[in-house]
């Protein structure tokens, strides 16, 4: 009404019918919004518990505007919406199904520690003799084709194939067991959990190695998702993603807090005692294998890798 019975010189140059202008618009707007989800929501087979945020965000715009708003004098939207938040509200709440999430492992080496010396230990914390074969790691800012660097432990964790100087063997510890692997110890099955994307730890039994075997030890497990297990029963709980490892008589751990598996007291970071590797290397360890650059020089420069096959 103010809008339609104001002059021409305000409608022209107040600024306060400008203001009102654009309030009226808003407020048309909101009320267009609200009415068409109402009519939309008026439908028994629309009336779904999913659309309960609508209806309060609805009911929040409205708590704001401080007054009644409606597109006729015979409606009212608060009404409606809260008719229709109290219909929502007494249905039963759905139960979604958790998104898949990949399981993840912490070895031993990633919790490791330098030593003050810094001297360098092998992957498999000192269980082997000795190196049997030394092969040559060239830096790839000049010699890119000749060799690629491969981390072990990549291989374990992204299900790669199967890493080609040695057998790659997970192990488990718990309090008094030896360090050095047994015949018949039951190994974790890092590519079946990765596979199926297991809430458990997999076991396997191998037999005693005949080549070049690396033992990783494991200390954490981060249990995963697969694509067909139901969602909690509570709308808001949380169940831990960190499973306990087995013991030796099962081959499967029910999930809990997170554990964890004593390690042998001789890790290190060995690859930080290396002053440059590859730098077209394995992407997830380029925090580890980076490339020098205040050293570079024109001619590769030839390091060794203790990442090797060792004696049986």
């Amino acid at each position: 009404m103010l809008l339609q019975q104001a002059p021409t010189i305000s409608k022209r140059y107040s600024e306060q019918y400008h203001d009102l202008e654009l309030m009226v618009h808003r407020l048309d707007r909101r009320s267009a919004h609200i009415s068409q989800f109402l009519a939309f929501t008026a439908h028994p087979m629309y009336q779904r518990r999913d659309y309960l945020g609508y209806v309060r965000h609805f009911i929040r715009k409205l708590y704001t505007i401080r007054f009644t708003l409606s597109p006729s004098m015979d409606v009212s939207l608060g009404l409606d919406l809260a008719g229709l938040h109290r219909l929502l509200a007494r249905q039963p709440q759905t139960t979604r199904a958790k998104k898949r999430r990949r399981p993840k492992f912490t070895f031993g080496q990633d919790e490791d520690q330098d030593w003050a010396d810094g001297d360098v230990r092998d992957v498999q914390s000192g269980l082997s003799r000795r190196l049997r074969v030394l092969p040559e790691a060239l830096q790839q800012n000049v010699m890119r084709n000749e060799l690629r660097f491969v981390f072990p432990l990549c291989c374990l964790r992204k299900n790669r194939p199967r890493y080609e100087h040695a057998e790659l063997r997970v192990r488990y510890t718990q309090p008094g067991q030896p360090a050095t692997p047994g015949p018949g110890e039951v190994f974790v099955d890092t590519g079946r959990i990765l596979d199926t994307f297991s809430k458990d730890l997999i076991l396997i039994a191998l037999p005693s190695p005949h080549k070049n075997t690396l033992y990783v030890e494991l200390k954490h497990f981060a249990s995963g998702q697969p694509d067909f297990a139901p969602a909690n029963d509570k709308p808001n709980g949380r169940k831990s993603q960190f499973a306990t490892p087995p013991t030796a008589a099962s081959f499967t751990a029910g999930s809990g807090r997170r554990s964890t598996i004593r390690a042998s007291p001789t890790w290190s970071a060995w690859l930080r005692s290396f002053p440059a590797m590859a730098a077209d290397s394995c992407r997830t360890c380029d925090s580890w294998l980076r490339a020098s650059r205040t050293t570079a020089s024109a001619a590769a420069r030839v390091w060794y890798c203790p990442i090797v096959a060792y004696a049986e």
